[in-house]
C-alpha cells in the first residue's frame, strides 16, 4: 500500500506537505510524517470516506551512538509506519502497519 496511490475502490491523497520529525531533544531530523485521506471512486465524482492514514517514514540514514561507547553505527533504513484509520458515527477505529 502506498500513501498516495489508488486502489480498486478509491484513492489516497495526501492532505498537506511532509512534515518534519524530529528526535525527543529537538535538534536532529528522523524522519518524515504524512497525512493522506481515502477517496471513494475515481475524479470528478469521488467521495471522501473518513479514512486516514498517519504515515511516518525514518529518514533513510540514521545515526546511533551508544550509552557506553563512542563508536557510531551508520545504517539504512526503509520502513514507514502507517496507522489507518476511519473517523465513524462511534468515535475512531484504527489499524496499524508497518511497511518496509
Amino acid at each position: 500500500m502506498r500513501a498516495s496511490g489508488a486502489t480498486q475502490s478509491g484513492y489516497w491523497k495526501s492532505t498537506w506537505k511532509d512534515k518534519a520529525v524530529y528526535s525527543s531533544a529537538g535538534s536532529h531530523l528522523i524522519g518524515a510524517k504524512k497525512m493522506p485521506v481515502f477517496y471513494g471512486g475515481r475524479a470528478p465524482r469521488r467521495k471522501k470516506t473518513g479514512w486516514v492514514m498517519q504515515e511516518y517514514a525514518l529518514k533513510e540514514r540514521v545515526l546511533l551512538r551508544g550509552a557506553h561507547t563512542t563508536r557510531k553505527l551508520i545504517f539504512v533504513v526503509y520502513l514507514k509506519l502507517c496507522r489507518v484509520f476511519c473517523f465513524g458515527h462511534t468515535g475512531k477505529v484504527g489499524i496499524y502497519y508497518v511497511l518496509n
